[in-house]
């Protein structure tokens, strides 16, 4: 019938001596109903084994992990991003996708994912930056990266019929010295600019930038719209996809 993972499925018939031997007819019977449908319980049956092990293994990863199909359908859903989804970060998994809060984030997610899922299926695309979401109080952004299956889904144990993988993970605290000097020279923001534009990028709020700079929160509030002029965007969301893009390319 098959192997699979080193065990081969062998299925034998026979009949006692008053039956007489099998004809054509009984042969094509079995061949055209039977092991059809023999060969496809046993496919499902490793499917599930593989799946339940593939599953209990990327729960252990450090960071959540979503497998979506080609329909943009999740297939698969580790404990790290199930307890992302629950821990209210302005993203959530629901009616099987991904919701982010801020509807500019969102267009930014739907975009990731629709150019995984081409590269995936063979089609040229540029593959899309990560996404950030600004989280609350002084965690860090979480980033989450689209990783196309590169037309090898289902194979080598990956879950079935997946396309593309969604990384979620909180993105890096350290920035090196050289931001502040690179965001002034790009933008041509002011030392007070850029430091907000540092701090905004470690997870920090408002209020918290204010109290490490020991500034008012209006004067935080008035920075950030000369950044936003200076940068072209049009909030703290947009603000942070760009310098974290950018970040990107000066590192």
């Amino acid at each position: 019938l098959g192997s699979r993972n080193g065990v081969t499925s062998v299925l034998s018939l026979g009949r006692t001596a008053d039956d007489g031997p099998f004809t054509r007819a009984d042969i094509d019977l079995l061949t055209g109903a039977l092991l059809p449908h023999l060969c496809r319980s046993i496919n499902v049956a490793g499917i599930c084994h593989d799946n339940a092990l593939l599953t209990a293994m990327i729960d252990t990863a450090p960071c959540g992990m979503v497998a979506f199909a080609a329909n943009r359908r999740p297939v698969l859903v580790n404990a790290g991003a199930a307890q992302l989804f629950a821990g209210n970060h302005g993203l959530a998994l629901q009616n099987g996708a991904l919701c982010a809060a801020d509807p500019q984030v969102q267009a930014l997610l739907d975009a990731a994912l629709l150019t995984a899922i081409a590269i995936s299926q063979g089609r040229l695309a540029t593959p899309a930056a990560p996404v950030f979401i600004a989280k609350k109080g002084q965690t860090p952004p979480l980033q989450i990266a689209f990783s196309p299956f590169n037309g090898h889904a289902g194979a080598g144990g990956s879950p079935r019929q997946a396309a593309c993988i969604a990384l979620i993970s909180t993105s890096r605290q350290d920035r090196p010295p050289e931001l502040a000097a690179a965001l002034i020279s790009a933008y041509g923001l002011s030392k007070a600019e850029a430091r907000i534009c540092a701090a905004m990028l470690a997870g920090k709020s408002t209020q918290e930038i204010a109290a490490a700079l020991n500034i008012s929160p209006n004067t935080v509030k008035t920075h950030l719209a000369t950044t936003y002029q200076k940068t072209g965007v049009h909030s703290q969301t947009a603000l942070l996809y760009l310098l974290t893009v950018q970040f990107r390319t000066w590192n």
